[in-house]
């Protein structure tokens, strides 16, 4: 019997390490492909004639200003408005760390851009992208909008796409900012790890994304 146990152990570790190899491959291919799939996915926009354009908060300061990342996406919003792709921007936003309110900051950048208030609607309750995507729905079915342009960095797009997708959203447009820096290659990580939570979650999609959102992405 000892005999026996010395031959098999080790066939039972060179089987143990051949199959450990073969995992390694496929999850290092599953990742690239995810990359692959998100960053192709949110540069290649899909930019018509909406009803409204939504922005995605981040961050602002307690002056008022805005991240540049922030102003990027209202750059791209305002790209889109005086283009005349939509006629309405949603801003959405809850309040930050420093306890300035995103949608209102955002909101005043708008402004001061020559978009006129009337034209701009508020959502404070745009905690993060779920939240968005549902207070979303619920604006967008008060104003009889049917489209909608999502707004926000190419990264993000695609999980944002997806929340949009089950809050009920059919007509649905993207538009990445114009913002690079070296955080990218961190965040367009990360979001291989939040899209595969959203995309895995068909039935629990908001209380997961929230708690998953505000643990471990801070937005």
């Amino acid at each position: 019997m000892s005999i026996i146990r010395i031959l098999i152990r080790p066939l039972i570790a060179f089987v143990f390490t051949t199959l450990m190899r073969i995992v390694m491959k496929i999850a290092a291919v599953a990742l690239l492909a995810m990359l692959a799939f998100i960053t192709i996915s949110g540069l290649r926009e899909n930019v018509f004639k909406a009803d409204v354009a939504v922005v995605l908060g981040n961050e602002v300061y307690s002056d008022d200003s805005v991240a540049p990342n922030t102003e990027a996406r209202l750059n791209r919003a305002l790209d889109l408005y005086n283009g005349g792709y939509c006629k309405y921007i949603i801003v959405s936003g809850g309040i930050g760390v420093n306890g300035v309110d995103e949608a209102t900051a955002m909101a005043n950048y708008l402004t001061r851009n020559n978009v006129p208030m009337e034209q701009i609607i508020l959502d404070k309750t745009g905690k993060n992208t779920a939240g968005t995507a549902l207070a979303t729905a619920t604006l967008m079915e008060a104003n009889n909008f049917q489209s909608a342009i999502i707004v926000t960095e190419f990264f993000h797009i695609p999980r944002t796409f997806l929340a949009f997708k089950r809050a009920g959203i059919d007509n649905i447009g993207t538009a990445y900012a114009r913002y690079w820096s070296n955080s990218n290659f961190f965040y367009l990580s990360r979001e291989v790890l939040a899209y595969s939570l959203y995309f895995l979650d068909a039935t629990d999609l908001v209380k997961k994304a929230r708690n998953f959102e505000r643990r471990v992405l801070g937005y």
